[in-house]
């Protein structure tokens, strides 16, 4: 869903919950890598599930290549690889 969003592929409400993340005054290496999302905090327990809050985090404990993977075909692919190393190694 998240990769759908960021390439225009998922309805404007999905999108509007995620945002890439944004360079601050001070640079950071982390700042380098366009394809991290911003996480957002919260303070109730509840709304730790949400969908905003959780796919971003989700998204950035990716490996870069598989965030940055060029198609759908790709990306679900590299995923599941990665899934099944995690898995099984």
């Amino acid at each position: 869903m998240i990769y759908n969003a960021l390439n225009g592929r998922s309805p404007s409400y999905m999108t509007e919950m995620i945002q890439r993340r944004q360079t601050k005054a001070k640079r950071l290496r982390v700042d380098e890598d366009v394809s991290r999302l911003e996480e957002r905090h919260t303070k109730y327990k509840v709304t730790e599930k949400a969908f905003s809050v959780t796919a971003p985090k989700l998204w950035n404990k990716l490996p870069k290549y598989i965030r940055n993977s060029e198609s759908v075909v790709t990306f679900k692919k590299s995923l599941k690889t990665y899934l099944f190393k995690l898995a099984y190694d």
